[in-house]
């Protein structure tokens, strides 16, 4: 490990409760993975967040929208029978192409399911949690680019400490909390100047019959 890489870790390796390191005045974002709870395609301005600042006060952050990927080709499948609320495995049509970790969305409603396993011998898709309500014959289930990540970009111009709270009332998230610290040079930055100097070093070659190491 040479001296750049043990200055940077004393400079901003600061111990396993801070939360991230963000530079002064640059973009960065704030998101939350609701994904693991199979919660997509909510609302983002049901999203109440703010964070703290060093003086005391607080600043509202807005603009809270999902992340959903492209899907150039997105598989679709018929439900195959009347199926109850609380069924996992959704017999359809035809499994093929289904890949576990795809979400599904019922079309005509908006529930968003995680699929877990795909069995393309019997067309059988399940689902990580079972349906929220029944679900009629023929009914078309699509892949959706729905992630459950949630969040919007934030740029703070105050260096410190920022408590971020994040929470959403409709949805049961009550007060998530995670700190920042905003410096006035992050990593990049430290390490352009310490090539800088170790350029400069190198540079200086002997001087006067002394060699510097």
């Amino acid at each position: 490990m040479n001296i750049m890489t043990l200055m940077i870790q004393k400079l901003y390796y600061k111990g396993d409760n801070m939360g991230a390191i963000w530079k002064k005045s640059k973009e960065n974002r704030v998101a939350i993975d609701l994904g693991r709870e199979d919660i997509y395609g909510i609302d983002g301005t049901t999203f109440q967040c703010f964070y703290g600042n060093p003086d005391g006060t607080t600043t509202n952050v807005d603009n809270f929208e999902e992340f959903i990927k492209n899907i150039d080709s997105p598989e679709s499948a018929n439900s195959v029978g009347d199926q109850s609320a609380g069924t996992k495995d959704i017999n359809v049509d035809d499994a093929s192409g289904w890949e576990v970790g795809f979400v599904a969305k019922i079309d005509g409603k908006d529930e968003y399911y995680y699929v877990e396993k795909v069995d393309t011998d019997n067309n059988i898709l399940t689902f990580r949690k079972g349906l929220k309500t029944d679900l009629a014959d023929n009914t078309a289930i699509n892949q959706v680019g729905n992630t459950g990540v949630y969040g919007t970009n934030v740029t703070i111009d105050t260096v410190g400490v920022h408590l971020f709270v994040i929470s959403n009332p409709s949805i049961g998230l009550f007060n998530k909390s995670n700190k920042v610290e905003v410096v006035d040079y992050d990593e990049n930055d430290v390490m352009d100047k310490l090539n800088e100097i170790e350029d400069k070093i190198d540079s200086l070659g002997a001087v006067d019959g002394v060699i510097i190491l």
